[in-house]
C-alpha cells in the first residue's frame, strides 16, 4: 500500500473522522493551543483550527508533513507550526491546552499509543486535555478454521521437503484479518476485555494480561481475534469489534500452534505479553493453556 493510499483510507473513515471531530469540538476553546502528535496530513489540526484554536503544532517525522504544509497553504489555514520530527525527540516541547494523537493500529498498541500518551503527559498544560482518553482491549476465541487453514495448508501441501518449520514460523505471527460473528465463539459474545488504559495514568510499555474462558459449548479453538474500543472523549467511542459498524481498522488474529478441541465447561486461558517500547517496536508473546496442554507462541519466532 502506498503512503497516500494509507492516508486516503484513514481520511475516508467517516466514523473515525466524526469521533475526533466531536472530541475536538468539545475540547478546543477560542484561542486554545493544540499539539498534534503523528499529524499525518494535518486533518486533526485543521479541524482544531475550524473550532477556533490558536496555534497548532504538528509533529510528524514522515514525508507526509510536506503534503500537510501544501494542504494548509492551499486552504489558507494559518497559525500552524510544523515540526519534522516525533515529539518524543523534542527536548522541551511547547506545552499546549490540548494534545491529540490518533496513533491507533489494528492491534491498538502497534502505533505506540502508550508511548505517545506518555509524551502527551509532559506536553499538556495543567488542566489541559489529552485526546483520546481511554482504551480497552478485547479478545475472543476463534472457532472457524478458515484463518488457520490459510496459514498452514500451503506448507502442508508441499511434498518435495518438510516445510513444518516454515508453518510454525507462520503461526508465530500476528495477522490483520476481518472476522464475522460466525468465526467466533458464541458469535462474538464470548469476547472479554483483557486490558484497560487511560491517557492520564502511569503507563507501562511492557504489559502482561491473562483472560480465562469456561467454554459455554464444545468447540475447537483455532486462535484468538483481538480488537479494541477507544473512548475518544466522554460518551464518544470508536470500536473495532466485528460486531460493530465497520471502520478502516480491522481485527487482529493470533493463531495457535495446533487446534484445541474443548468440551463444554472446560477452561481455556490466554496470556498475552506485549512490549511497545520505542527501541522494541512491537513484540508480542502469547501462551495458551487448555486441558490438553500449553502452547507458547512469540513474534520473535516468526519471520
Amino acid at each position: 500500500m502506498s503512503a497516500i493510499d494509507y492516508h486516503r483510507r484513514i481520511l475516508a473513515d467517516e466514523l473515525r473522522n466524526e469521533a475526533f471531530e466531536k472530541a475536538l469540538k468539545q475540547a478546543v476553546k477560542p484561542g486554545s493551543s493544540v499539539s498534534d502528535i503523528g499529524a499525518g496530513t494535518g486533518y486533526l489540526s485543521f479541524l482544531a483550527k475550524k473550532f477556533g484554536a490558536g496555534e497548532c503544532i504538528l509533529y510528524e517525522a514522515g514525508p507526509v508533513l510536506a503534503l500537510a504544509k501544501k494542504i494548509a497553504r492551499q486552504s489558507n489555514i494559518s497559525g500552524l507550526a510544523f515540526v519534522a520530527e516525533h515529539s518524543a525527540t523534542v527536548e522541551l516541547p511547547t506545552r499546549t491546552d490540548v494534545v491529540v494523537t490518533e496513533t491507533l493500529g489494528n492491534f491498538a498498541l502497534e502505533e505506540h499509543i502508550i508511548e505517545n500518551w506518555k509524551d502527551a503527559q509532559r506536553m499538556v498544560k495543567d488542566n489541559g486535555v489529552i485526546l483520546p482518553q481511554e482504551l480497552a482491549l478485547f479478545a475472543c476465541p476463534v472457532t472457524s478454521d478458515r484463518f488457520y487453514k490459510e496459514l498452514t495448508e500451503p506448507f502442508d501441501a508441499l511434498k518435495c521437503a518438510d516445510f513444518s518449520a516454515a508453518k510454525i514460523a507462520a503461526l508465530n505471527a500476528m495477522y490483520v484479518r476481518t472476522f464475522t460473528k460466525e468465526d467466533l465463539l458464541e458469535g462474538g459474545k464470548a469476547a472479554k476485555q483483557y486490558d484497560q488504559l487511560s491517557c492520564n495514568e502511569d503507563l507501562q510499555s511492557q504489559r502482561t494480561a491473562d483472560v480465562l474462558w469456561k467454554l459455554p459449548v464444545s468447540a475447537t479453538i483455532y486462535g484468538f481475534a483481538m480488537w479494541w474500543e477507544c473512548m475518544v472523549s466522554k460518551g464518544n467511542a470508536l470500536n473495532t469489534s466485528p460486531l460493530k459498524p465497520i471502520t478502516h481498522w480491522e481485527q487482529v488474529y493470533l493463531p495457535v500452534l495446533e487446534p484445541i478441541p474443548l468440551k463444554k465447561n472446560e477452561e481455556l486461558t490466554l496470556q498475552i505479553k506485549t512490549d511497545t517500547r520505542w527501541e522494541t517496536g512491537l513484540s508480542a508473546r502469547w501462551m495458551v493453556k487448555a486441558p490438553s496442554g500449553m502452547q507458547g507462541l512469540s513474534m520473535d519466532h516468526g519471520l
